[in-house]
């Protein structure tokens, strides 16, 4: 899920994020912040003082195949 707190014109975002098994999860959570940020900046206008990931679960490839039958 997505929460978004805006006030003065500014946004802090949480985001919880569920990454394949494998993934460099660090990496996958920067590039996530830098994607929300630069979205809702652009479609807003809003001044995105914060973008917090959190990691919600690890999704074996196993799992992932089975929900996408």
């Amino acid at each position: 899920g997505i929460k978004v707190s805006v006030e003065d014109g500014t946004a802090v975002i949480d985001a919880d994020l569920a990454v394949l098994y494998g993934v460099r999860i660090t990496e996958a959570a920067r590039e996530v912040q830098e994607k929300i940020k630069n979205a809702v900046e652009n479609m807003t206008g809003l001044s995105v003082m914060a973008v917090n990931v959190n990691i919600s679960a690890v999704i074996t490839k196993a799992k992932a195949e089975k929900e996408e039958e």
